[in-house]
């Protein structure tokens, strides 16, 4: 591509050998000054972000700042049974939640009426 004075644009990689031969002419001392420009500016970026992050997503931002104080949802029955019950791991490739709600539905009614009681104890 011919630029509007009639010369030839350099290639993309001619101007990446140009710019990498002048990178490796510079002394510690000089590469060292744009090296603390480049962690200035990636820092600054970074701050940025998450500060534009935490302003578009106000509801999730407080969520994050208080959530030692948000009440948390009680546990199922299926979730207390799955704690104390943990699956062991399956060579089948089926999914710990699959295994658990099959350890669930085999359970006698007895026991299934503890982790219940338990659970809606918790709810109230």
């Amino acid at each position: 591509a011919a630029r509007a004075n009639g010369t030839a644009a350099p290639k993309m990689i001619e101007v990446l050998k140009e710019v990498k031969r002048r990178w490796e002419a510079l002394s510690d001392e000089e590469r060292k000054a744009y090296e603390d420009e480049r962690k200035a500016y990636s820092s600054e970026a970074r701050h940025s972000l998450l500060s534009n992050l935490e302003q578009r997503d106000v509801p999730q931002t407080l969520r994050k700042q208080f959530e030692d104080i948000i009440p948390k949802k009680p546990p199922t029955a299926v979730q207390l049974f799955a704690k104390e019950h943990p699956p062991t791991s399956s060579k089948s490739g089926r999914s710990a939640e699959l295994r658990v709600e099959e350890a669930w539905a085999a359970t006698s009614s007895a026991e299934r009426e503890r982790f219940e009681t338990e659970a809606a104890r918790l709810q109230a």
